[in-house]
């Protein structure tokens, strides 16, 4: 399966770390920005990059956002949403997106699209792989929110 890690450039340790074991379970990274890390101060790599990023994530299968994010996080999952939306009415494809971490409840810290259909929320980078796991192993491609309840990993909606 494709992948893509999103998360604040402060996090690219655990970016890194999750991406590691997702390619050693088999899967690819489409675009690994930690390389270079931030390319503030240069337009020319600020556009290279911003392309890269947006290509790496319509790529992608899996799209992990590791919270907190930064501003180009939520631009990320806001990209990797629209896509499943038009893989899902072009092809039927689905596509899984979840986040990992803390994601503010319902409260103030939240954002909405944390709490879209197509998002799960997970606590842990294990919680997030064995979702993975669950999800690349079936021959067909499940639905998210029934892979979703069937781990328990539905968060509370509104």
């Amino acid at each position: 399966m494709r992948f893509y890690v999103a998360t604040r450039l402060e996090n690219a340790a655990a970016a890194r770390a999750l991406a590691g074991e997702l390619r050693r379970r088999g899967h690819h990274q489409t675009y690994d920005w930690t390389v270079h890390g931030s390319v503030r101060g240069d337009a020319g790599a600020l556009v290279r990059v911003a392309t890269a990023e947006v290509l790496g994530v319509l790529a992608a299968e899996l799209f992990v956002a590791l919270l907190p994010g930064g501003r180009g996080t939520h631009a990320e999952l806001g990209i990797a949403l629209a896509a499943g939306a038009s893989a899902d009415l072009a092809s039927g494809a689905r596509r899984l997106v979840i986040l990992v971490g803390d994601h503010g409840g319902v409260g103030e810290g939240t954002c909405a699209f944390y709490h879209h259909s197509r998002v799960s929320r997970v606590a842990t980078d294990e919680e997030a792989l064995a979702l993975v796991d669950t999800w690349s192993a079936a021959e067909e491609v499940p639905d998210v929110a029934e892979v979703t309840r069937r781990h328990g990993l539905v968060g509370e909606r509104p």
